[in-house]
């Protein structure tokens, strides 16, 4: 049971059912808040993780965004061989987890479309795969071999340094969320970004960036004015208000319609408010269990694959024998 889940279960949320502003959102919205037949939550929107694209270097060497690994790599080595960074990110002061922007998107193209369940995540909670799994070995593998393309000392520049030093040309792309997008446009607005998930797979269809539900509104059972935050929920899926949100913050939208032409918009193109949702293939960590089986510590593995400290296999055998199924 996720978080929300059992608050919501445990009379702390409101149910939204039967409210006309929830017809203005996606079934997939609708679904990612719903338990048990009640929606709790309305998805104000999404952001995507994957790769962004300084176009004019993209352009300066004939380079069109890859669609699959075979070209990703191609491109990564045509890039360093002319003398320019490949690939940005930065660990320091946030640790391996923002290596997140190459697993989550390896995970996804090639360990989820072989989930026997369709949901990666609840088959690893019902033990019917397992993180010793071919398909993960090889993520992590590629992974590897992904990060040779990284800036110089990328464990060590602060994470806050990412999307200004992007906006000036350190790196020919950067890996991140869509939420740095203002940044980017605010160190550089003449910046010309795009966008493209990054690709694990050799099958084009398999690769697809990830989402969250990073910005959920809830409204409290307890409230003293339920009505008035129900009217407020209302204004706000407004078109006209909703479109001024999205242009503003640069989140992907979770309506079914709407013109948005915001930077965020612009940079995003054909994947704007498209990916897999992260709670489709990544599953619920503890907060107590077994070191590797934590939120915090769950990303050590990774970069110590990278780093040659551990094989894939042996990062894998790792996983499972700390692994508890919620």
């Amino acid at each position: 049971m996720l978080d929300w889940q059992y608050w919501s279960t445990s009379g702390v949320f409101a149910p939204l059912n039967g409210q006309s502003f929830l017809s203005a959102y996606t079934p997939s919205a609708i679904a990612a808040e719903t338990y048990q037949n009640k929606t709790y939550g309305l998805v104000s929107g999404t952001y995507q993780e994957g790769v962004f694209y300084n176009k004019q270097i993209f352009a300066r060497y004939n380079l069109s965004p890859p669609t699959t690994y075979s070209q990703f790599l191609t491109l990564l080595q045509t890039l360093k061989s002319k003398g320019v960074t490949p690939m940005y990110v930065g660990l320091g002061n946030v640790g391996p987890v923002y290596l997140q922007f190459i697993y989550y998107e390896l995970m996804i193209s090639l360990w989820y479309p072989n989930a026997p369940g369709g949901n990666l995540a609840q088959d690893l909670e019902t033990d019917s795969v397992k993180w010793t799994d071919p398909s993960f070995i090889q993520a992590m593998n590629e992974e590897k071999t992904l990060a040779q393309y990284l800036e110089p000392n990328y464990t060590g520049v602060p994470w806050e340094n990412m999307p200004g030093d992007f906006a000036k040309g350190s790196a020919a792309m950067l890996l991140d969320g869509s939420w740095d997008l203002p940044s980017i446009q605010t160190a550089n607005p003449s910046a010309q970004v795009g966008f493209f998930p990054l690709p694990g797979s050799d099958v084009a269809a398999n690769n697809q960036p990830e989402v969250g539900d990073n910005l959920t509104f809830e409204v409290l059972r307890s409230s003293h004015n339920q009505a008035a935050a129900m009217a407020w929920l209302k204004f706000f899926s407004q078109p006209s208000v909703y479109a001024q949100y999205v242009n503003t913050t640069g989140i992907s939208s979770s309506q079914n319609s709407g013109t948005f032409n915001g930077y965020a918009a612009k940079a995003m193109a054909q994947w704007f408010g498209k990916g897999l949702n992260l709670n489709n293939f990544y599953p619920t960590l503890s907060a107590n269990n077994a070191y590797y089986d934590q939120q915090t510590n769950w990303p050590d593995l990774q970069l110590d694959v990278i780093q040659g400290k551990k094989t894939a296999a042996e990062a894998a055998a790792l996983y499972q024998q700390n692994w508890t199924a919620p």
